[in-house]
This record gives C-alpha cells, sequence and structure tokens, in this order.
C-alpha cells in the first residue's frame, strides 16, 4: 500500500514529465462536444485541431479519441 507522500510524489512527477500535443482529426460535419471538454478544441471543415495534455502521444490520441469519438488522426509530413 502506498503512503501519502509516495502518492503525492508520484502526482509531482507524472505533472512535471507531462507535455502538451497538438493533434488533428477528422470529424463529422456535424459533431458537437457533449458538455465541457477537457482540453481545447477548435473545429473547421470536419477537422479538428485539439490541444491536450499528456505524458505522451499514445495517451493524448487515447484522451482525444475517447471524448471526440474518432481516430482518423491527421499527421502533418
Amino acid at each position: 500500500m502506498s503512503t501519502a507522500k509516495e502518492i503525492t510524489d508520484q502526482l509531482i512527477d507524472r505533472a512535471k514529465a507531462a507535455k502538451k500535443f497538438d493533434l488533428k482529426l477528422r470529424v463529422q460535419e456535424n459533431w458537437m462536444p457533449c458538455g465541457v471538454a477537457p482540453f481545447d478544441i477548435h473545429i473547421k471543415d470536419g477537422i479538428a485541431r485539439v490541444s491536450v495534455i499528456a505524458q505522451n502521444l499514445q495517451e493524448a490520441q487515447f484522451q482525444v479519441s475517447l471524448f471526440m469519438e474518432s481516430d482518423d488522426w491527421i499527421t502533418d509530413k
């Protein structure tokens, strides 16, 4: 069992390691968020631009895909 100090230390370490990820994905033209979005979203012409704080790209994409109900990612080349 973890102590309160261990849990606090883990939380602080996780927060220090977090990064901002700017992602783009395709969404349906009529898609609208339900409730408060847990990150910044800008949608234009069926393309959502999302800024999310996460530990890594996979976690960022997971958070966004759960909320947006899409995983049709657009990668800049």
